[in-house]
């Protein structure tokens, strides 16, 4: 074989395994699909709202919301249960308390908590976000904002159980 032909069958050798091979890659190209699906998830603008006007949100603290609160914009949610049919108490929480929910895979989005309270077994959380969203989660459905775990009782300064509370308890306890 001649050199010319070695020279013709080396090139198009090389052709072919440079366009099966793996362009390369430059600063501005993601290193593969799945990066490049989670840049895109990740690209959120910045939130119009400043840190300090996120942390002037007005809290309800040490009381249960009425219709009223809703109105004013300072709860999200009010309950009217009927007498002696649920335990209902707002649980102290220093605010404003920051928390991610468990979907924000990447924590990319702050929420500020300004109510909470307990119903029955339920603790319903209302949040405000950079973009002066608001909405409400479970707690079990948050995480603590400075240590991306979930709540425990300890998070909720100075909670007690209520003297009702504990009665309705008992009243549970001798029923069965």
């Amino acid at each position: 074989m001649s050199w010319k032909k070695s020279a013709l069958i080396g090139f198009g050798a090389w052709i072919i395994l440079a366009s099966c091979g793996e362009s390369p890659k430059s600063a501005d190209q993601p290193q593969n699909i799945a990066d490049s699906a989670q840049a895109k998830e990740r690209n959120k603008p910045l939130p119009p709202m400043s840190v300090e006007e996120l942390l002037e949100t007005p809290a309800l603290e040490g009381r249960v919301a009425n219709s009223e609160d809703v109105r004013s914009g300072l709860a999200h949610f009010s309950f009217n249960p009927g007498e002696g049919t649920l335990v209902h108490q707002a649980l102290p929480l220093p605010m404003p308390f920051f928390a991610y929910r468990k979907s924000d895979r990447f924590m990319d989005t702050v929420l500020v908590i300004y109510q909470v309270e307990r119903l029955g077994d339920d603790t319903l959380m209302a949040w405000r976000n950079g973009w002066n969203e608001r909405g409400q989660d479970y707690v079990s459905d948050l995480l603590v904002g400075t240590t991306g775990e979930p709540f425990q009782a300890s998070d909720f300064s100075g909670y007690r159980e209520s003297h009702e509370e504990k009665l309705v308890k008992e009243l549970e306890r001798r029923g069965s």
